[in-house]
């Protein structure tokens, strides 16, 4: 194999959606909300790390203010969530303290 074949390998990383362009005018920003609070109802920790993980090490460029899922400790913080929202439903007392808690959490999170 020739030592020189990866040369022509880009040496910057692009990304694969960069969203950091686009106009985030009112309509954007409504249909960015209206999604991503619809998403959160459904799992929010999984959304925080999905968004955040694919900010990360997914290629993906995400817009405005959404630049600090990627940070690490949030990123962290947020798995660990996830596990404990993933078995939050198999201990009965747990799911009541869990669902207790996060009647508050789930609406300005959203």
């Amino acid at each position: 194999m020739d030592a020189y074949a990866f040369s022509s390998w880009p040496t910057e990383f692009t990304a694969l959606l960069d969203w950091s362009g686009v106009p985030l005018d009112m309509a954007s920003l409504a249909a960015l909300a209206a999604g991503l609070g619809w998403a959160s109802g459904l799992r929010l920790y999984a959304l925080v790390f999905v968004l955040g993980a694919l900010g990360r090490f997914g290629g993906v460029q995400l817009p405005g203010g959404l630049e600090v899922l990627t940070h690490p400790l949030l990123l962290g913080v947020s798995g660990v969530m996830l596990l404990a929202e993933f078995f939050a439903d198999k201990l009965p007392w747990f799911d009541s303290l869990w669902d207790a808690v996060h009647t508050f959490i789930r609406i300005p999170a959203g």
